[in-house]
């Protein structure tokens, strides 16, 4: 089977470069180009793909349109000359061809998996990537598998511990049940983050420093639309209810370090007065205009001056108020790592889970901030992107 998405796979990355040959050399415009582009977007769904959530058609289409926008300002930039039909003739084969080979992987390339049952196993659930299948060793059953799961915090017996043994000296991908869960579920569950390594959380210092000139760049040159939104949802503010329209609030950020988020305002004044207190759904403090913004994330916009002054990146682990990381950083393992990179005005558990209500929520949050940074990098970065348009449109996770 492994074979056969392996064939799959080539014929549809050689077809994909004939067409995309084809469309361009016929009028010799730039074809080279056009196949360097198709190279990069196959790269990088080749890396998203490691990710959960990533199943929607929608991946790539974004990641055609974002390298064709770095086409069109390479052409600009050298003043290279270039057909508008061409052009657009090239990003619409590319992104049909490469979600028609999403649909097709996802419909019937499913990686089938054994496992073991332990009390851990019941968490696997069957996705368009993944299908589980329970292993009995008494049964003479000829389990067709790509690879075999273990429980490493179970203690397996001898019997268990010999047939895992074996498949593995076969060739057969043998694999922790946590790796598994994690891309699953896109998060580390609590039960296995005590189990984690320190090695686990490390972060790249590179592409730190390289996304803070990205979230710089973008800030200043979105700066003419983020500030005319924000100038709409000012006189919202102060046209719909009384008090200032900003709000201020103590969080905490890279380093465990205070910093001052900035907000508009969507609740009533002194919605505090009695102790931080998480919103609710349909929560009596949020204002009538206030609920619209919370709904679109424009309550976020001021968020941009913490990016500019450093506090805050484009993309992150939501900064908390200091009363839950003092109290999160003595009872989670590991939660301290959660302040190894800026926090976020988007970010993974937000997309992933949404807003987070109680404490109970938070800690589950917790667990999707820990796996953003254990896999921080570009990849992951721009699949929450994707993701965060879907929530702006939709509203997901709003309170």
């Amino acid at each position: 089977m492994k074979s056969s998405r392996t064939i799959v796979n080539i014929l549809f990355i050689i077809l994909g470069g004939i067409g995309v040959y084809f469309l361009s050399y016929h009028g010799k415009d730039n074809y080279m180009y056009y196949v360097a582009t198709y190279i990069v977007i196959l790269s990088l769904l080749g890396r998203v793909r490691i990710f959960p959530l990533t199943e929607h058609h929608m991946i790539p289409f974004l990641g055609t349109s974002l390298n064709f926008l770095i086409l069109f300002l390479v052409f600009a930039k050298f003043d290279i000359e270039y057909s508008t039909i061409t052009f657009l003739l090239e990003a619409a084969f590319i992104a049909a061809w490469l979600s028609s080979w999403s649909y097709v992987k996802n419909k019937f390339s499913a990686v089938i998996l054994g496992y073991f049952e332990t009390e851990n196993t019941r968490h696997l659930i069957d996705t368009k990537k993944f299908h589980f299948v329970a292993i009995d060793i008494n049964s003479k059953k000829d389990y067709k598998l790509d690879g075999i799961i273990f429980d490493e915090i179970v203690e397996h017996n001898e019997e268990t511990r010999l047939y895992i043994a074996e498949k593995g000296i076969n060739d057969l991908p043998v694999i922790r049940l946590s790796n598994i869960l994690e891309k699953t579920s896109g998060k580390i569950a609590m039960h296995y983050i005590a189990s984690a390594s320190f090695d686990d959380f490390s972060i790249a210092p590179f592409y730190s420093v390289f996304k803070r000139i990205i979230d710089f760049v973008i800030t200043i040159v979105f700066s003419p639309a983020i500030l005319l939104l924000m100038l709409f949802t000012v006189l919202g503010v102060k046209l719909s209810s009384k008090g200032p329209a900003f709000f201020i609030q103590e969080r905490t950020g890279k380093g465990d370090k205070p910093f001052k988020m900035y907000k508009f305002r969507s609740m009533i004044v002194e919605s505090e007065k009695d102790g931080a207190k998480f919103a609710t759904k349909g929560d009596s403090r949020i204002t009538p205009f206030g609920k619209f913004i919370r709904k679109y994330r424009l309550d976020e916009l001021p968020q941009f001056f913490n990016i500019l002054k450093g506090d805050m990146s484009l993309i992150g682990p939501r900064p908390e108020q200091k009363v839950f990381t003092d109290k999160f950083n003595h009872e989670i393992p590991f939660y301290p790592y959660r302040h190894a990179v800026r926090p976020g005005i988007t970010g993974w558990a937000q997309v992933s889970q949404g807003y987070a209500a109680t404490v109970e929520q938070t800690e589950q949050k917790v667990e999707y901030d820990l796996y953003y940074i254990k896999n921080f990098s570009i990849w992951l970065d721009m699949l929450v992107v994707t993701k965060t348009i879907r929530t702006i449109l939709t509203g997901f996770g709003s309170r």
